[in-house]
């Protein structure tokens, strides 16, 4: 299967959330952008890092009327140890992305190689998605660290929705 690309719809119900709900669910829309954070796991401390910093940036993005997600092949129980330990009080998270969910989306996919890891799982990778569901930008990673820099994800969409641009990479 090949990875979608910027302009085309993503994957309906990819993982369930901690609030209970499918991923994207009918149900949730947004009025400019939603993104997408798809972190390793809680054994990773270059995702921790990551999304301590996302809670932090929350009020930001809330401002620009962008909802935010992360999520994980974590189990439920995973990802709410995320959430406690690296006090994610009000980043929203996701659990149990499906390894073909993932490859969908164009992310790598890793073996576990120390027992603190899932057997299979992604690595990260950030997507920002359109209002109507669609695939606008993604930054991917084979590997955990060299990650963007989130303060560059809100100036672009800042730029983005200045300049009213549209999708890259499409062709």
């Amino acid at each position: 299967m090949l990875r979608i690309l910027p302009g085309e719809k993503i994957p309906a119900n990819m993982f369930e959330t901690l609030d209970g709900h499918d991923w994207p669910g009918a149900e949730f829309t947004a009025p400019r952008f939603r993104l997408l954070v798809v972190y390793r796991g809680v054994q990773c401390s270059y995702c921790r890092k990551q999304l301590i910093e996302l809670n932090a940036k929350m009020p930001a993005l809330a401002e620009r009327n962008v909802s935010v997600i992360a999520v994980s092949a974590d189990s439920k129980a995973r990802a709410q140890q995320a959430v406690d330990e690296w006090r994610l009080d009000r980043l929203r998270l996701g659990f149990n992305l499906s390894i073909e969910a993932a490859r969908r989306m164009g992310l790598y996919i890793s073996a576990a190689s120390r027992e603190a890891e899932m057997p299979y799982f992604s690595e990260p990778g950030l997507f920002l998605i359109a209002p109507d569901q669609t695939l606008f930008a993604s930054w991917i990673s084979s590997y955990p660290f060299a990650r963007p820099h989130l303060d560059e994800i809100v100036e672009g969409i800042d730029f983005i929705l200045e300049n009213k641009r549209p999708p890259r990479g499409n062709n």
